[in-house]
């Protein structure tokens, strides 16, 4: 989530990017709720597959 001052300006791509960086881990799990198609569709252009 970001302020609406910097939506669309790529900042949650950077904050996401920069909580990542240097993670071991080969996967990630992200909780997003049924309700919000259009974050869902932000995190699937992102290169995150839906699953459950």
């Amino acid at each position: 989530m970001v302020v609406d001052k910097v939506r669309g300006t790529g900042a949650a791509r950077q904050i996401h990017d920069e909580l990542l960086r240097g993670r071991p881990e080969q996967r990630v799990r992200l909780l997003v709720e049924r309700d919000h198609p259009k974050v869902r569709g932000l995190y699937e252009a992102w290169g995150y597959e839906w699953f459950g």
